[in-house]
């Protein structure tokens, strides 16, 4: 009896035990219907928030496009007013350029008329520069024959007058040859004489001093060893020679006579070589007789000097 209490209480605390496992299981199934209905009540407003959000999302989107179409009509219609006065802006400037462009081509017409009449000018202008210099090259080249035909002649003439020149300077210069071999001959032929009559003095001063030095005295006055009449005739056919001489030197050109003549000899004066030969036929001395250069012939006389100093 005591076991059978015992399971009894121990049945009955199961049953107690199971009561309030069942009583907590409908607790806990309460508890979760009632989670569930919250969260289906949740839920369902959730999804009328959402959808009340989405058709206010929706007309607000309408009422968008609806102003967006309103903008876009008014836009258009903006547009189109704006593109008429774009096209009549075009078509007033295509006119305006229409007229510029005719403007211009006028203003380039006339232009190029200008252009064209100042080059038909210039042509002109260029074709008679043309011929003025063409006609001045003509003139430049007859003025350059006129001026070498000038030259030519003047050359000619010039040459011409050296050669008339020339032949007469050499015509002169013959006549002064001739003449100064003239004078040679003649001063040859009077020195000869003059040696002659010194040879004849000197040997009659070998045999008489004193008339030999009277005898040289009257020579250098006179010319003449006797001192007679013909002493006066003498000097003035030697004052004549010399005279002669110098006058035919002075019209052949007034030339210089020393460099034709030649240097003047350097001998000593004729008293000196008297008083020498004096003095030496005093003392005995050996006296050779006087040989003159020009008996040697005509040669001779003309390259023996023109004056001689005594």
């Amino acid at each position: 009896e005591a076991q059978e209490e015992v399971r009894i209480a121990q049945m009955e605390e199961k049953e107690v035990q199971r009561k309030h496992a069942m009583h907590a299981k409908r607790a806990a199934i309460e508890a979760r219907i009632e989670r569930n209905m919250k969260m289906a009540k949740k839920i369902e407003k959730k999804r009328k928030t959402d959808f009340f959000a989405k058709q206010d999302h929706h007309e607000n989107l309408r009422r968008e496009h609806l102003e967006q179409q309103a903008q876009d009509r008014e836009l258009q219609a903006r547009q189109n007013d704006l593109m008429e006065q774009r096209r009549l802006m075009v078509v007033a400037q295509a006119r305006r350029d229409g007229e510029r462009r005719k403007e211009e081509l006028q203003e380039r017409f006339e232009e190029e008329e200008l252009n064209v009449q100042r080059v038909k000018e210039a042509r002109d202008r260029n074709h008679m520069l043309q011929r003025e210099k063409k006609t001045l090259r003509t003139s430049m080249k007859l003025e350059n024959v006129n001026r070498v035909k000038r030259i030519q002649e003047y050359k000619r003439l010039e040459t011409l007058r050296r050669i008339h020149e020339g032949d007469k300077r050499i015509s002169e210069m013959m006549e002064r040859k001739t003449d100064i071999v003239e004078t040679r001959k003649k001063n040859a032929l009077q020195v000869k004489i003059q040696k002659d009559m010194l040879m004849h003095m000197m040997d009659e001063a070998k045999t008489n001093g004193t008339k030999a030095t009277k005898m040289i005295k009257e020579f250098l006055e006179t010319g003449e060893s006797g001192g007679g009449g013909g002493g006066g005739s003498k000097k003035k056919s030697k004052k004549k020679a010399i005279t002669g001489g110098a006058s035919r030197s002075q019209s052949a050109g007034a030339l210089d006579t020393t460099n034709q003549l030649g240097p003047k000899p350097s001998a000593p004066s004729l008293e000196k070589r008297l008083e020498a030969q004096a003095g030496a036929g005093e003392t005995g001395g050996d006296v050779r007789p006087y040989v003159s250069p020009y008996e040697t012939g005509e040669m001779a006389a003309e390259e023996a000097p023109a004056t001689v100093t005594f």
